[in-house]
This record gives structure tokens, sequence and C-alpha cells, in this order.
């Protein structure tokens, strides 16, 4: 009887494992299919084992009750210390369809607006500055019929896992809340091997689309989010996650800076909109528009050039810069102009791009425009009209941001003006460029973001708690002197731009000299300023350096209204009546089902005026692609709600959508009307 019952076991044994190696072959069949990258990993891995080039440090291990764990080969200790399988049914339980409680938002919360202000005041034309112009009676009549704090979920199309184990509770989760898209973070590259002996992922993709992140840098995780992020981002306003373990913190704050960071949240439509104002007049009234390209292949700087942002290290070294200004071209950031007059430093050139206009007037009260009067200035199109009034117009010279309004003429934008200033000098060919004040990072110190005296500047505070808010959360990187320094997601976001772009253009003969003791910015070199060896440089004659700079500007600039302008303007005026005339007309289609609604009649609408299939979009078309990447997720947020009465509510939303592009359309109309109306060939 014994050796029967042995038998039985050994062969029961024998067919476990056999199982487990079919599955983790049948894996790795999948990921060399679908997802290489991960797949050469781990290979890697594996063979590593295998030719003992790599001790494990994890066994999985079946125990007499029944269950698979991992064993810690170190310290013996088990992964789940419990029976995995009850273990992996209560996690899958712990998630419901609320829209609170591991939830994960990813759009900027409006409640505080929403809850002070009229939404006669949010959508008054006064307001345009603000996301919620065109958007607040969508959000408000959502949140409504859709309370975020009473109302659930019909299914949870989008989900995070952070930290998988083995895996035993993928295959429940995903059947029991209808999920179609799947992001999968695990630190650890051997614990998530060990998945792949038990979990069929092939078989969960017939269900369910993945996003692997798997022992991935951050720049590399910031990647594949976005990419989930992206893939049918209607369905992104609340996310649900599943921590498998308990420290989660930290990855969720990484994961909510690169959500926050999107260009649709940190630059949102109504700031396209106000570049697309101020880009009409400016080309309308003949100001120059310097041809970047043209520029990056006939200029070189051969003088050292010392650029100076805004972050703390500016402050802490103006004394340096004082006496050692006539020995560098100095380009400077508007924002920091003001400090720099109260040091007697003079700027040579100048950046700027915020469209801002209170602001940026506040910045040059009390300045007078001699103190000017040899200066350059590099200035985003999309800059207020009265601020470019207040300066002399043949030393300005535009470069459009994300439009294309002046044919010919590429556009170039980053995150934020720091970078900005730094990219475009590197693009010119300058030979040796010194960066100072562009820190991307808070002081350690004083926790302050900008010099002391900048209009935005801010002292944070440390906190261990998930902080959603994306300009005030802290995160720590590597330094350019000391070993890590803290900082902010949209400071994380300029470093990827500016190394990005480095790594591009930057050519050999060029070297790039990062004096800050903020971040450490790949492709530069740190530089404490007193190993500068200021000896070797001459004073410069600035007048000659400057004149010459601002012919060649100058010819390689548009500084007059052409046709093929015109022709441009008239087309985006054709597009804007369009969209505000079909408005009108989708007024009188009636859909009495939600899915109908929302795939037959409004998606269709949005990708077309959207341009969503156009590899290049026009200026309208972006502005309704950003304005859609906010709008859409509260609109699908209202059909993905358990209401069986959900219908009832068809007619109304779809008048606020309608109601909503037409404002937008018709807006733009407006300006291009009162921009060129005097032209003869504008249509009558």
């Amino acid at each position: 009887m014994s050796f029967a019952l042995n038998s039985v076991k050994r062969l029961f044994m024998k067919s476990v494992e056999k199982k487990a190696i079919e599955t983790y072959h049948n894996n790795l069949h999948y990921f060399q299919k679908e997802h290489p990258e991960l797949y050469k990993r781990l290979y890697t891995l594996q063979i590593a084992i295998e030719q003992g080039v790599y001790t494990e440090q994890y066994a999985l291990e079946y125990l007499p009750e029944g269950y698979f764990d991992v064993i810690d080969v170190l310290t013996g200790k088990y992964l789940y210390e419990e029976n995995s399988i009850i273990y992996s049914e209560q996690l899958k339980n712990t998630i419901d369809k609320k829209r609170t409680g591991s939830v994960f938002e990813t759009q900027q919360r409006f409640e505080f607006e929403l809850k002070n202000y009229s939404l006669e005041f949010l959508e008054n034309d006064e307001n345009i500055h603000s996301s919620l112009w065109a958007t607040a009676n969508i959000i408000d009549f959502v949140s409504k019929y859709s309370s975020k704090y009473t109302t659930e979920m019909k299914i949870l199309f989008k989900f995070m896992i952070l930290g998988v184990g083995l895996g035993l509770h993928l295959k429940p989760l995903i059947q029991m809340n209808g999920i179609k898209i799947l992001f999968i973070h695990e630190n650890n590259l051997e614990l998530f091997r060990l998945s792949l002996f038990l979990t069929d992922y092939n078989e969960l993709s017939q269900r369910c689309k993945f996003y692997f992140s798997i022992m991935q840098s951050f720049q590399e995780m910031q990647t594949t989010f976005l990419k989930f992020l992206n893939d049918n981002f209607h369905y992104n306003l609340y996310i649900k996650f599943l921590p498998f373990y308990k420290d989660y913190s930290d990855i969720l704050k990484k994961l909510q800076s690169i959500t926050l960071s999107q260009n649709y949240i940190a630059y949102p439509y109504q700031g396209y909109l106000l570049r697309y104002f101020s880009i009409v007049d400016k080309i309308r009234n003949g100001y120059c528009f310097l041809n970047i390209s043209t520029a990056m292949s006939s200029i070189s700087i051969h003088k050292p050039i010392l650029f100076l942002a805004s972050g703390p290290s500016l402050e802490h070294n103006y004394e340096w810069i004082h006496f050692h200004q006539d020995q560098f071209i100095i380009a400077t950031v508007l924002s920091a102009t003001p400090f720099l007059r109260s040091k007697n430093i003079h700027p040579d050139i100048i950046f700027h791009v915020d469209p801002e206009k209170k602001p940026t007037l506040a910045l040059l009260e009390n300045t007078d425009s001699s103190e000017f009067k040899n200066t350059i200035f590099i200035f985003g199109a999309g800059i207020d009209n009265e601020v470019a009034k207040r300066f002399e117009h043949h030393h300005v010279f535009y470069i459009e941001e994300s439009t294309q309004f002046k044919i010919g003429h590429p556009s170039f934008s980053t995150p934020s003006i720091g970078e900005y200033g730094a990219i475009f000098l590197t693009l010119l060919g300058t030979k040796n460029l010194y960066l100072l004040g562009l820190d991307l990072a808070v002081d350690p110190q004083t926790l302050q973001d900008h010099h002391s005296s900048h209009i935005s500047t801010k002292f944070l505070e440390k906190s261990d708690e998930y902080n959603t808010t994306f300009a005030d959360s802290l995160c720590y990187i590597k330094g350019n002197f000391i070993e890590t320094i803290p900082s902010k997601p949209n400071f994380r976001l300029s470093i990827t731009q500016f190394v990005e772009w480095i790594k591009n253009y930057k050519k050999p003969e060029q070297s790039i000299y990062n004096l800050s003791n903020g971040a450490f910015l790949e492709g530069t070199i740190p530089t404490h300023i007193h190993a500068i060896d200021t000896k070797i440089f001459e004073k410069i004659d600035k007048a000659i350096f400057n004149n010459t700079l601002l012919s060649e500007f100058t010819r390689c600039s548009s500084c007059e209204y052409r046709k093929i302008d015109n022709t441009f303007l008239l087309e985006q005026y054709k597009k804007a009546t369009y969209i505000s005339h079909k408005t009108t007309l989708l007024r009188s289609i009636h859909l009495k089902e939600g899915n109908n609604y929302l795939f037959k009649k409004l998606i269709p609408f949005i990708e077309e005026i959207s341009e969503n299939k156009s590899v290049n979009k026009s200026p309208i078309g972006e502005i309704f692609f950003e304005y859609f990447q906010i709008a859409l997720c509260f609109v699908f947020d209202l059909f993905n709600t358990t209401d069986p009465h959900m219908k009832k509510y068809i007619a109304e939303i779809d008048n606020i959508v309608l109601d909503e592009v037409k404002k937008i359309a018709d807006k733009i109309t407006e300006k291009l009307e009162d921009t060129i109306k005097n032209n003869c060939d504008f249509p009558k």
C-alpha cells in the first residue's frame, strides 16, 4: 500500500513538473515572438544559470500541501509564506470596481475649481488660460452622474500589476474584471522568470494585451508605461492597481511622474490655442521667424558661451559670473534677467517661450528697453503679443514650438525653457558651452527649485506619502556633483529630452560643461566653476559678436507675410468653419445605446477633427488631439458606470461635447477672420 501511494506521488510530481516545464517553454516562445527585448533578458539569464555563470537566489519549490512557493536560497525564507493558491485568491478578491481605493488617477484634479467657481466663470473667455475653459461642463456633468464616490465601474478595462509573484492571481483577476490592457511591473527578473513555470502568459494574451516592465531602467519604464497609457487612452481616468509587495510607494510615484508629465497635462490644449492666436498675428505682421534648420547648417559659434538658467545654482555663483562676464557670451532665460540685472550682469542672448502674459510682463516691470539695445532674443512664436511689443522687433527672432504655420520653417520645442536654450546653443554648433543654473533639481539643503527671486520659486516639503500633485512631488535622481539629489517629475521629463537631443545632435568637437549642483546630464562634463582656467579666455568684443550673429539670424529668417503663409491660414480657416458646421449636422443624429454613440458617432468625429490618421497633424488637428486627451476620458467613464439607465444621458452629454468643440472651432475662426480679413483672397 505504501509502495503504491509513493508511486502515485512520484507520478503526480512528474506530471506537475512536466506541466511547469511545458508552460515555461510555451512562455519563452510567446515572449520571443511578442516581446523580443524581454525574451533576450530571460534567455540570457537562463544561459547564465545553465552555464554556472549566475547563481540563482530563488528556487521554485512544490510543497507537500500541494502548492508552489518561492524560496530564498540564502535565507530559506519563502515568498508567500502560506498557501500560494489561497493567497492568490484572497489577493484577487481585494480588487473591486469602485473608483476609490487602489486607484491610479491619470488626470489633473479639478475638484477644487469646480467646487469654488461657477461653470459660467470657468467656461468664460476670461478663463481661456485654464484647461477647464472647454472641459468644465463635461467634467461637471460626468461627476454628477458617475460620481467617483458613489458609483462603480462596469469593467476595469485597464489595470496595473505592481509585482507579479508567481502570477497565480492574474487569470482569475482578468476574467473577473474584464481587463483588456494590463501593465505588469516587476523589478526582479529572476522572480519573474519563475512565474513563467506556472502562469501561461500566451493563453492570457488571448484575453488581454500585456505591457511588461521587467527590471527596466527609469527611461525604459517610461517608454513602456507611456505606450500603455496611450493605448485606448480614453479608458485612463481611473486605473486600478494591485501591489504584490508591501513597499510599492516608490514605483507609484515614478509612474505618477511619468503620467503627469505627458504633453496634454504639462502643456494642455489651451496652451496650443493661445500659441495659435499669437503666431497668426506675428506672421501677418511680418515678424522675423528663424529657420532653425538653415541656422544649424550655416552658423557656428567659436566664442565660449555661458548659459544661465534659473535654477538654485545661479544664485550661489553670481559673483563668479559677474567677474568673468566679459570673457563669455552670456546667454540666459528671460525669467533670470531681473536677478541678473540686480547683480549688474548683462546678457547677450535671451530665450523665452512662455505664452502667459501676466507673469511675463511682471518680469519686465521697471525695465527700460534701452537695457536690451545690444541683446538678441530667441522667442517661442506663441508668446503673448503684448509681451512681443516690449522689444525691438529687428532684434527678436521667433521659432514655432509645435506648429508649422510658417511654411518651410521647422518647429522646435522642449518641456521647459532651460533645456530649450541649452539645446538651441548646441544646435548652433557652440564649440564650448558652459551651463549654470540648469539644475533640473531642487537645492538639497533648502529644497528650493529656482533661485530665490524667481517668480515661481517653491520650497518643497519631503513626504513619504504617495503624492499625486505633479509639480510638488519629490523624487531622487543622479546628481552632477553628489550621488543623488532631490528633483521633480517635470524636471525628469526635461532631463530625458535634453539627453536625447544632445545624444542626437552634439558633434564630437563640441564640449558642454555642467557647472550646476543639480542633476547629472548625460553628454555633459561635470565641472566646478573654480576648476575652469579662466586665464585662457580673452575679453570678448560683444558689439562685434552681437552684430555678426544678428546679421546671421536675419539671413536665416523670413520677415514678411508671404502668399504661401496666407494660403495656409486660409486652409486653417476653412478647416475650423467645417468643424463648427459639422457639430450642427451631428446634432440631428441620435443613437440610443452607449456603445453605438461612443464608437459610431463620437469616436469617428474625434478621429476626423484630431487627424488621428495623419502623420503630420495641422495646428487645428493638434489642438483637438490634445483637447480630447482630457475630455474623452470623462465621457468614456460616464458610460463605464453600472447604471442600467445610463443611456438616458446620451443626448445631454452629446450636446455638451458638441458645444465645447464648436466653442473651440469658433474661437479659431474668429481669430483667423480678425487676422486676415483685409486680405483680398479671404473667403466671403
